[in-house]
């Protein structure tokens, strides 16, 4: 009788267990992503990947996995983003870059640690995202590389070096693809311990991932801080997702309007960013994304590739050369001509002798 009541107990404590854990499981759908990504960016229908996003409050170069720092988990190395909707789009899908609109991000349902491909080398490390299918690849001059004296920076935007200089690095690196999927649960590999504590001469802290519950309200509320490191422990939101079908496209543009965007961003990647220096480059057009939110306004249409930093520096375009034309009607504003010689004075309209002074 004894062992039977003791058998119950048992079974009824490993039956709430079984409930706390399916309660702590988190299964929500993908439209998650739409609304919380809403404020900082813009959704659009491409042909090749349907609903995409690309975001708006970035600066003028920016790079995905740039803004933020790396840290090494229980699933390897572990991106920590500065930015409040990088607990979705660092870990959650894929980016590719697109000529007209700039980077954009495919939503996915798999959590990873970051989904990323590895260069490094005896001087640098780098890396860059994973595009959404194996045959579109990523061209290595978006890497973001850093020296590996400062892969553990805390700061990894202070310490990248500028893109300009990979087509050199580029060949002093190898490429790895260290991500390893088992069970739904992702590795990634990245550069090994070893190797990043004999070069950047510091121990790598050991870091535990601690899952973490939020509503839609919380998320918003804690932007960045939705993953949160903590000492040894770094909490992230990482519920299960599944896609929904038939749903409806969120904030899609119409064609012309795609157009009309698509035709700004290439006349300015192509045209301007050859003239802003690095530090130009680097300097921020974001827009107060807690303003957004606090007055409850949605963020503006995408020109993240269109809008200019305040501190960008236009070439002023040069004069016209005007050319002397006959004069119709004595006009009583002639064309300005060469200066020459002094000699004898020559003779014209009355109004040339104050011009002359004028000038």
């Amino acid at each position: 009788m004894i062992r039977k009541i003791v058998l119950a107990a048992f079974f009824s404590v490993l039956l709430m267990t079984s409930i706390r854990q399916a309660k702590a499981s988190v299964d929500v759908d993908v439209n998650l992503f739409y609304g919380q990504l809403a404020p900082y960016g813009n959704w659009e229908t491409v042909p090749s990947f349907g609903v995409v996003w690309h975001p708006t409050e970035v600066a003028v170069g920016w790079r995905p996995y740039s803004v933020g720092h790396w840290v090494w988990t229980d699933a390897g190395w572990t991106w920590v983003s500065y930015e409040p909707w990088g607990w979705a789009a660092y870990h959650y899908g894929r980016w590719y870059y697109d000529p007209g609109y700039g980077w954009l991000w495919v939503p996915g349902s798999v959590w990873g640690p970051a989904w990323v491909s590895w260069y490094y080398g005896p001087e640098y490390v780098g890396w860059v995202p994973l595009a959404p299918v194996a045959s579109l690849e990523i061209s290595p001059r978006f890497c973001v590389f850093v020296s590996f004296g400062s892969f553990l920076s805390g700061n990894i935007e202070r310490v990248a070096i500028d893109r300009d200089r990979n087509i050199t690095i580029i060949h002093h690196v190898e490429h790895f693809n260290n991500i390893r999927i088992a069970n739904r649960r992702v590795f990634n590999g990245g550069p090994g311990l070893a190797r990043v504590e004999r070069m950047t001469g510091r121990k790598v802290t050991r870091v535990s991932l601690v899952e973490r519950n939020l509503n839609q309200r919380q998320i918003r509320h804690l932007g960045s801080r939705v993953n949160d490191l903590r000492g040894r422990s770094l909490y992230v939101y990482r519920p299960s997702v599944r896609a929904v079908k038939g749903r409806e496209t969120p904030l899609v543009r119409s064609e012309a309007e795609r157009g009309t965007v698509s035709a700004e961003n290439k006349r300015f990647v192509y045209r301007h960013s050859a003239h802003v220096s690095p530090v130009e480059r680097r300097s921020t057009v974001r827009q107060s994304a807690g303003s957004a939110l606090r007055h409850n306004v949605r963020s503006t249409p995408y020109r993240s590739f269109s809008r200019q930093p305040a501190n960008f520096v236009q070439r002023v375009p040069q004069a016209p050369v005007m050319r002397s034309a006959p004069r119709q009607g004595g006009n009583p504003h002639p064309a300005p001509q060469a200066r020459s010689a002094p000699g004898p004075r020559q003779q014209g309209h009355p109004g040339d002798d104050k011009h002359r002074q004028d000038r």
